[in-house]
């Protein structure tokens, strides 16, 4: 909301429909809201519960007044953003539109004194309603609802809207230390991080560095170790003492193999006519020994 502002002329249509919304829940008839906050008011009236009547009619106050706030925060004064802010379509509008005729007439489904089918047709399922439901309106709760959701919109209206700018309304209501308590949220959140989560944080991270250094970080550094002298006795002995030293043999019993053999390669006719003779004296005493 803090950069809204002025935004009833570009969205008509959901500014109507959030002023509607926003008369409901502050429980003004002949609204839903009405209805069904009045009920409660005058269960608790008439059941003798004081205190939380009190606090039911400052619970009334509260919502007018900070559904105001949000009302002149968004729909009232400059605009004090920075896109360009225009009505949604259809598909959004139409939504809005129908929830807030519910807003206006589901409440008047039951009317204390007046119609009360609501509560009728409740009361015929199989489990009858055994809470407080008044005949007619019990006037000291109603104008206690309604008084107290007038005050807090109008509280609102004037604290935000007529007393200066809607983004100033705030630092007008600063009550300390209330404000801070309430801005602090009780101050719950401090109190969990400082006493909960930051010592919590600190002994898990202690303990999972622990485990980190003492047990995982061993365990790599002893698996590196050990593969690092296999790694050397697979190249030393296997490689280097086998592989290798059977491959250079065979090479350099390839190359004098060759040396010796390109002897007889001599380029003189008759010497190839003696090597072929030879030969064929030899296959012809094969021949004859083994026949």
């Amino acid at each position: 909301m803090k950069e809204m502002g002025g935004l009833r002329k570009e969205m008509p249509r959901t500014y109507t429909t959030f002023i509607i919304g926003t008369v409901a829940l502050a429980g003004l008839p002949p609204l839903a809201g009405f209805f069904s906050k009045d009920e409660i008011l005058a269960s608790l009236n008439h059941g003798g519960y004081t205190t939380y009547f009190a606090i039911a009619v400052s619970g009334a106050f509260i919502t007018a007044f900070y559904m105001t706030r949000a009302v002149v925060l968004t729909f009232f004064g400059d605009y004090r953003g920075s896109g360009h802010p225009h009505e949604s379509d259809s598909m959004m509008t139409t939504p809005l539109l129908v929830l807030a005729g519910f807003a206006v007439t589901a409440g008047w489904v039951n009317i204390p004194g007046v119609y009360t089918g609501f509560t009728d047709w409740v009361t015929t399922r199989k489990n009858p309603i055994i809470e407080y439901h008044p005949e007619s309106f019990d006037y000291f709760a109603l104008t206690s609802g309604l008084t107290a959701g007038l005050v807090g919109i109008g509280l609102a209206y004037y604290v935000y809207q007529v007393l200066g700018k809607p983004e100033e309304g705030d630092q007008k209501i600063k009550v300390e230390p209330v404000w801070s308590l309430l801005e602090n949220k009780y101050y719950l959140d401090d109190f969990y991080f400082k006493y909960i989560i930051n010592p919590t944080k600190s002994t898990l991270a202690n303990i999972v560095d622990r485990f980190n250094t003492n047990i995982l970080d061993r365990t790599v550094n002893m698996f590196g170790v050990a593969a690092s002298y296999l790694g050397n006795i697979v190249y030393e002995k296997l490689d280097q003492g086998g592989i290798d030293k059977a491959l250079n043999a065979s090479s350099s019993s390839t190359d004098a193999l060759g040396a010796r053999v390109k002897l007889l390669q001599t380029g003189k006719a008759q010497q190839y006519i003696m090597y072929f003779l030879s030969g064929v004296i030899v296959i012809s005493l094969l021949i004859l020994l083994v026949l």
